[in-house]
């Protein structure tokens, strides 16, 4: 069983939207790479869900509108994430529930970088790609929720992929941790709601502390205190 420093430990989601900087920092959506066991489709045909799985590596892709990386982008809807060297150096060794790989980069062959930037020249991250490093950040930390507590009940259950389906809690009712399964990881996600990206509040302080860009938090539940 896990021990937790303080009584109730809050979890918080990482709750980046792919638009919601766009005015300010450069957006960009994930390319690949995905991974289907043999023998299965893309798409399980009875519930739609993907039975496609994301491997490394990464490959994004940039939108016009900013040539401004931010600290923290979030790249597809199960909110993979490319962080900054500098989040790398700060995270690395201090916290636990993920790994750093390297990102691949696409554009289309057609788009080339001008030769003079004018007022009409949409700003954009071109390539090849010339500023610090960036780093998928990797989130190997799992955990669940206690679902009694969460009030969390189970919708339905794909008689042919197995995957199963939850309501929503309550509207404002918080999310319980199940800390007999979790593994201490500060950053993990949960297969109740697995295309979130969820932190305790040690992670998502230092972060702030830090003052990174892109990035911000929405408070959804705590770790019962145990002994």
């Amino acid at each position: 069983m896990n021990s937790i420093d303080q009584k109730n430990s809050k979890i918080f989601r990482f709750s980046i939207t792919l638009d919601s900087n766009r005015d300010i920092y450069a957006v960009a959506y994930w390319k690949g790479t995905w991974y289907v066991e043999p023998g299965d489709l893309p798409v399980c045909p009875e519930c739609g869900i993907s039975l496609e799985k994301r491997i490394q590596p990464l490959i994004i892709e940039w939108e016009p509108g900013s040539d401004i990386i931010g600290d923290f982008t979030v790249t597809g809807s199960y909110y993979d994430m490319v962080v900054t060297q500098r989040v790398r150096e700060a995270i690395e060794g201090k916290f636990t529930g993920f790994e750093f790989h390297p990102v691949e980069m696409y554009q289309k062959p057609s788009l080339k970088r001008p030769t003079r930037i004018t007022k009409r020249t949409k700003p954009r991250v071109w390539l090849p790609y010339e500023g610090p490093p960036l780093w998928d950040f990797w989130i190997m930390g799992r955990a669940q929720w206690d679902l009694e507590k969460s009030r969390i009940s189970i919708s339905k259950v794909c008689k042919t992929c197995g995957k199963i389906f939850h309501n929503q809690p309550p509207e404002g009712h918080p999310l319980v941790l199940d800390v007999d399964n979790w593994n201490g990881c500060d950053v993990f996600r949960v297969p109740e709601y697995s295309r979130f990206v969820y932190c305790m509040d040690n992670l998502k302080n230092f972060i702030e502390e830090k003052e990174f860009t892109n990035v911000s938090f929405l408070e959804v539940g705590y770790a019962p205190s145990v002994v």
